[in-house]
């Protein structure tokens, strides 16, 4: 969370993001995130939009997953919403499921963890994520439930 933090606050008041890598439970219930990356180099910062370097973003996994010899791996997306509430949007949704849907993707199920600020008279980060599952195909096509995830934090020391 203080990384995240840190991360946020250095490019507020503009959205801002990276990856979050880890791994999942043995029965990929749970996931744990063991590590974060920044927005890379190239990314565009808004004040009501982030688009990543995704370059810099293979790159950068390639190096956490080497480094980890195989157990870090890509687990989702993480950006901040800071003059609002840390809910998944319409551009948020589509995303998500872009990543659920790219072919080469070995995390079927991704995360989006998302910062805000709004709401409360608050000026405290919360963090909220969402996990995104492909239910069974219907005659309209595929149906995309979105379940908000509970957060546990713990200290790494």
């Amino acid at each position: 969370m203080t990384a995240l933090e840190k991360l946020a606050e250095e490019k507020g008041p503009q959205e801002t993001g990276g990856l979050l890598v880890g791994y999942f439970s043995g029965d990929d219930k749970d996931v744990v995130i063991t590590g974060i990356t920044g927005p890379g180099p190239k990314a565009q910062h808004g004040r009501h939009s982030f688009c990543p370097d995704y370059a810099s973003d293979r790159v950068e996994m390639e190096r956490i997953f080497e480094k980890s010899d195989g157990l870090a791996w890509y687990l989702g997306d993480w950006h901040t919403h800071p003059t609002g509430h840390a809910y998944l949007s319409f551009l948020d949704r589509k995303a998500l499921k872009s990543i659920a849907k790219f072919e080469g993707n070995f995390v079927p199920r991704p995360i989006m963890l998302i910062l805000g600020r709004g709401g409360g008279g608050t000026s405290s980060w919360v963090p909220r994520a969402w996990r995104i599952y492909r239910l069974p195909r219907t005659i309209f096509g595929w149906i995309w439930r979105f379940d908000e995830q509970e957060i546990t934090i713990f200290d790494a020391t």
